[in-house]
This record gives C-alpha cells, sequence and structure tokens, in this order.
C-alpha cells in the first residue's frame, strides 16, 4: 500500500543529505592535487576512536567504531546492523554507541574521528540536529560528561579502513558484534597498515583563494 507519508519523508532525508553533499563542495574548484592520508596516533595519554556509518538507499545500515591507544593498539571493536536509516543518522549512531563501550572501559581521554563533517559538527553542537536525530544527540552530549578530555575530529575516510570495513559487513548483516582485546580477523590488515604509517593517496580539491 502506498504511505505518502513515508514516502514524503524518505525524499526529504534524501534531499537534505544530497544538499549537504552539494554544500562540501562550495569553496572548491574544478583542479586538484593530491595529498598521502594516513592514520595518525592519539596524542600521548589518549584513546582513539574511529567511527564510520555505512547505508544502503537510505533503508538499511550498518555501524562501527575501533577504539586503540596512543601506542596504535587495538582495545575493542563494534559492528552493528540497523534498520530504516540513513547514512548520516548511521555515522551518528555509531558515535554513540563507540563513546558508550569507552565509558565502559573507563577511558577518559577520548579522540574520536569520523570522515562525516557533518557528524562531527552535531557532536560539537555546532549545529542543530533533525528531529529524528535528536535523542542520539542528547546520549552523546551525555556521555560527552563522563570524559576528563574529549576531542571530535573530521578525519578522510582512507584513514578510517577498518572502521570503514565492519560498517559495511554489518550494513549486509555478514558480520555483528563487540570484541575486546583480540580484533577479528577481517580487519588485521587495516590495523597493521595504520600502526606501520602506511599512507594512502587522495585527491582533494584547490580551495578558491
Amino acid at each position: 500500500m502506498f504511505d505518502a507519508k513515508k514516502t514524503l519523508a524518505k525524499s526529504l532525508r534524501n534531499a537534505r543529505e544530497y544538499f549537504l553533499a552539494l554544500n562540501d563542495r562550495e569553496g572548491v574548484n574544478a583542479s586538484c592535487h593530491e595529498i598521502q592520508v594516513p592514520w595518525r596516533f592519539p596524542n600521548n595519554g589518549f584513546h582513539k576512536l574511529n567511527t564510520d556509518g555505512a547505508s544502503v538507499d537510505g533503508v538499511i545500515a550498518g555501524t562501527a567504531g575501533v577504539i586503540r591507544d596512543d601506542d596504535g593498539k587495538f582495545v575493542a571493536c563494534y559492528c552493528e546492523h540497523i534498520y530504516f536509516n540513513g547514512s548520516n543518522d548511521a555515522e551518528v549512531w555509531a558515535v554513540r554507541d563507540g563513546l558508550k563501550i569507552v565509558v565502559d572501559l573507563g577511558i577518559q581521554k577520548l579522540e574520536v574521528e569520523s570522515d562525516s563533517t557533518y557528524t562531527i559538527q552535531l557532536c560539537e553542537a555546532k549545529i542543530n540536529p533533525l528531529w529524528r536525530m535528536q535523542r542520539l544527540i542528547e546520549d552523546i552530549k551525555m556521555l560527552k560528561t563522563k570524559f576528563t578530555r574529549i576531542v571530535f575530529n573530521h578525519e578522510y575516510r582512507e584513514a578510517n579502513g577498518a572502521a570503514d570495513c565492519l560498517a559495511k559487513l554489518a550494513n549486509k548483516k555478514v558480520l555483528e558484534g563487540k570484541w575486546l582485546q583480540i580484533a577479528p580477523e577481517v580487519i588485521s590488515r587495516f590495523l597493521n597498515e595504520d600502526i606501520s604509517s602506511r599512507v594512502t593517496p587522495r585527491l582533494v580539491r584547490n580551495m578558491v583563494p
């Protein structure tokens, strides 16, 4: 049966995500240059949480995150399949779930990285969330109070390989769960490449002077 409200809601969600994608391109021209993107170790005394969300047609999605210490040593990771959520929802969901795990582990200083600028802006309260994300953002706001230091940073997808891999597998319902101390074999390559300071090339647009 045709549901006008659901169809309209999905259309509005897709339109907003398209607008945000276009907005990311403002201030750049067609010329590009290549940069080298590494995974960066967190500052001394900090842990790092890399998060990611993957979505198919805004209907089903996967969330994931990887936690490491300041030596790059694996601490924990997680991934989950979620329904009826777009990519932006999945990105925010991944941060919320990651913060819950980090708090349970008793970690006090944390760097959070996401390849979604929109998610970072939401977590830093620089923009207002859509109504459907308000509960997630309220959870994140509360969880932030559990840390002595917490910072949110945007990072390119090339530096987020382990979390990206888990999110895509969770999106397909191939893998779900939480791992402590021992990482699942599927992300071992990414973890090893990250601590070996491997870099990945990425083309970025030149800013208009």
